[in-house]
């Protein structure tokens, strides 16, 4: 595949680019997140591990950002081009982390905290919606729980919570369409594209048969109110 084309990374084996993060010293729950960068944002200019930039919508909220904190820059941002479908990534809390955040004052609808020591990056959300193991990395010997992205995290609401350090990994650890999520801000309505291995059964009959994960994506019935029937194997 051509280098100037976006799927190329995809092309690229990520076993020595991670060994590179290992290798120079990187925080193991930072060297997964730091290799997806390396490999699939910095060619495209997206990611800089000397200067972490965070990212947002548009022009507008990275302002109104920008002026509440004022130790950040407008160039500590990345935008969303104008007219591109929203970004969501599905991630998972997998469980509770080491360390904590502090809450230094709220007050008014508003909860001051200290600044985190690098901003919430593109290959966070990345690294984190493709870091598949962490569902079972606690089950595999080695401390490979260790090597979780993880991520400090604070309840909405508002009471003030100090924010806990959680272990993070993929979404497909709960669904894999990130439905869930926008169900709960009551979103109106969504289309989804299943792009997945398991082919749509087109002889299943839904009236008269239980699914099974080989008739169509195991994610979906679920939704519908159907448990899985085990597959012959």
């Amino acid at each position: 595949m051509p280098e100037d084309c976006v799927g190329a990374g995809a092309t690229k084996a990520v076993n020595p680019a991670f060994k590179r993060q290992v290798d120079a010293g990187v925080a193991k729950e930072r060297a997964w997140v730091e290799t997806v960068g390396e490999t699939y944002f910095r060619p495209w200019g997206l990611h800089d591990a000397a200067h972490p930039c965070a990212f947002t919508l548009d022009a507008q909220s990275r302002d109104d950002i920008v002026r509440r904190n004022p130790s950040l820059r407008a160039d500590d941002f990345h935008l969303a081009r104008p007219r591109r479908p929203y970004l969501i990534v599905n991630g998972t809390v997998v469980g509770v982390g080491l360390g904590a955040g502090e809450v230094l004052s709220a007050g008014a609808g508003t909860v001051e905290v200290k600044a985190t020591p690098r901003p919430y990056q593109l290959c966070d959300a990345s690294g984190t919606s493709s870091a598949f193991l962490a569902g079972f990395a606690a089950q595999i010997p080695g401390g490979l729980a260790d090597a979780n992205p993880r991520l400090g995290l604070r309840e909405p609401g508002d009471h003030v919570v100090p924010p806990c350090t959680y272990q993070l990994g993929d979404g497909g650890g709960v669904e894999n369409f990130g439905l869930l999520a926008l169900m709960r801000r009551k979103l109106p309505r969504a289309i989804v594209f299943i792009n997945t291995s398991v082919p749509l059964n087109v002889a299943y009959d839904v009236a008269h048969q239980t699914p099974k994960d080989s008739d169509l994506d195991a994610y979906l019935p679920p939704f519908f109110g159907f448990r899985l029937a085990e597959t012959d194997v």
